[in-house]
This record gives C-alpha cells, structure tokens and sequence, in this order.
C-alpha cells in the first residue's frame, strides 16, 4: 500500500502542477522537482526503491522523447 499511495502523490501532482505551472509561466521540471523535494521531506513516506537497470527504458528514454517533441527545428 505504501509504494501505490507514492504513486498516486506523484500522479496526483503531475496532474495538477503541470498545468498550473504553463499556467504561471514557470519551467515544469523545476516545479516538479521542487515538488518531488516537499514529498521527500513529508515524514511517514515510504521511499521507492528503483533498481539501476530500469532507469533507462522506464525514466530516461520517455524523457528525451518528450523534450524532442517539444525541440524546435527553425532555429
């Protein structure tokens, strides 16, 4: 139960930090990671624990997919 109300913090704020953010001008991953600092420090969290060789399919490819999409061409 632990690990899925993690999740469901961190689904819950992408969904409405994300958009406040654009909202406000304000970069998205700053606003998330300031997000992801406040939910660390929250006593009674349980950590997540993500083994090494599941960052790369998991984490850092749809990131890199998400920033080319956003990358201009024309300059």
């Amino acid at each position: 139960m632990g690990a899925a109300l993690v999740l469901l913090l961190l689904l819950a704020g992408v969904a409405i930090l994300v958009p406040l953010a654009d909202r406000r001008r304000l970069p998205s991953p700053a606003v998330m990671a300031l997000y992801g600092i406040v939910l660390a420090l929250i006593p009674g969290i349980p950590g997540l624990h993500l083994a090494p060789k599941a960052v790369l399919p998991l984490l850092l490819r749809p990131l890199l997919f998400a920033a080319a999409q956003s990358c201009s061409t024309q300059d």
